[in-house]
């Protein structure tokens, strides 16, 4: 058949089965500008992920996105789009806490990071299926 696409399923095991229960959950997500000590000194995100799933979360990826006061991107690595992977696994129904310094895009004046945008955009579940995140986000405003 001409001109006939691929279609790729972003939210599949790998056998191709639609993976569409999330395995984590957001417990937790703010944006914090202010120093925290050995955390960081102008600026940091800190969330809280619990694993909802049945089977141990062996890694993740999340993914975030700055903003200033007036809702204009805070300009980052790729673009204002952030990611970390997160190594470690999380057992089915544990939470982990994790903590990232976001110093570099910070000028140390609350009005410079006002919120960001946070997102899980995959999990690779122990049991070798991978999950991916088809859009969903949280938004975390800017405290102290």
């Amino acid at each position: 058949m001409a001109g006939a696409a691929a279609i790729a399923c972003l939210s599949c095991d790998p056998a191709g089965v639609p993976v569409s229960d999330p395995p984590l959950d957001y417990v937790s997500v703010e944006l914090v500008v202010a120093d925290r000590g050995a955390l960081h000194r102008r600026a940091g995100i800190h969330f809280v992920l619990a694993n909802v799933s049945k089977v141990r979360v062996a890694s993740s990826e999340i993914a975030f996105d700055l903003y200033d006061g007036e809702g204009s991107p805070v300009p980052g690595v790729g673009r204002n789009a952030m990611r970390i992977v997160l190594a470690g696994p999380i057992d089915p129904g544990e939470r982990a806490r994790y903590s990232a310094s976001l110093d570099e895009f910070a000028d140390g004046s609350s009005e410079t990071l006002t919120y960001a945008r946070f997102r899980v955009t995959r999990a690779t579940l122990g049991d070798g299926s991978i999950w991916r995140n088809p859009g969903s986000y949280v938004y975390a405003g800017g405290g102290t």
